[in-house]
């Protein structure tokens, strides 16, 4: 099975339209490999079609935002179904990764997480610049 891939306001979403299982799983880490090259990786699973999702999927949403998060990126899943949201919430998933109404305001939320580590890197050179002129 492929994922679609759509890139979306700078990021990268993947509507997960079936029930992520030990089938399904598989292709998608594939894919995800791919995308994980990617400096400042923004991207947003859309789980509002998702009926289900198995404790291993669970496990690869906390993957995924540590890997994203490692990168400097940002990760979000969005539109979760009631019974999705439920399972989020009940195993803690909720607590440490970012969980929006919507793919609009994922996406946005991505972008905000973006704009500020953009703004941290600038700091950082100013910091680094201003600590070499001080120390000449």
């Amino acid at each position: 099975m492929t994922w679609i891939v759509q890139e979306v306001g700078g990021a990268r979403v993947i509507p997960l339209a079936r029930e992520l299982d030990a089938e399904a799983l598989p292709a998608l880490v594939e894919q995800l490999e791919e995308l994980f090259s990617e400096s400042r990786l923004r991207l947003v699973f859309d789980l509002s079609r998702c009926p289900q999702v198995s404790s291993n999927a669970l496990r690869l949403f906390l993957q995924v935002a540590r890997r994203v998060e490692s990168q400097r990126g940002a990760f979000a899943l969005a539109a979760p179904t009631a019974e999705v949201a439920r399972l989020l919430e009940l195993s803690g998933v909720a607590r440490l990764v970012k969980v929006l109404p919507s793919v609009r305001e994922a996406i946005e939320a991505t972008a905000q997480r973006d704009r500020l580590a953009t703004l941290a890197e600038v700091v950082r050179q100013l910091l680094a610049r201003a600590e070499r002129r001080g120390g000449s």
